[in-house]
């Protein structure tokens, strides 16, 4: 939503700055160079990018267009999640927790939360950071350097370019 609000803002402040200073709008709105600039801007990032990078901007600019996903209820739905698998864990224990990680899907808990299991990356995360946990082998510190760095390698694969 913002990012429509936004560009209506640049385009109003731009129209309205140029005619207040007397520009003419027939001379702004040139159709012949919308095209050979779009054209222009457009075959150069294919050029550059390839149809896989085309792709992966165009996915991009369409998620900007998309409601945000992270939302107050589904946070609340996180926790929730999270409170009725650590309530498994203390009282069945840690190894009580097993079953739901190795296969999320079928879990009873995890598979109230389609959201969750839907994304990917949140389902893997979690999962792999209590398998880790159930080893027993990591302490508090180390777990919370590994989980840290987990996230940096998940931020820096997805900056690369397709």
């Amino acid at each position: 939503m913002f990012t429509i609000i936004g560009i209506v803002i640049v385009l109003v402040a731009t129209i309205v700055g140029y005619t207040m200073h007397g520009g003419n709008m027939a001379i702004l709105i040139q159709i012949n160079e919308f095209v050979i600039l779009g054209g222009a801007g457009l075959g150069s990032m294919i050029a550059a990018n390839g149809m896989k990078g085309f792709q992966g901007a165009i996915k991009g600019v369409m998620g900007l267009l998309k409601p945000d996903p992270f939302t107050k209820p589904a946070y609340t739905d996180l926790l929730k999640m999270m409170y009725q698998l650590f309530n498994v864990a203390r009282k069945e224990g840690l190894l009580g927790l097993e079953k739901h990680i190795e296969e999320p899907e079928s879990s009873d808990i995890l598979s109230k939360y389609p959201v969750f299991l839907g994304n990917h990356h949140a389902s893997a995360f979690l999962c792999d950071t209590l398998k880790v946990i159930l080893t027993g082998s990591v302490g508090p510190h180390d777990l919370a350097e590994m989980m840290e760095l987990d996230l940096e390698v998940a931020h820096k694969e997805a900056a690369v370019p397709a």
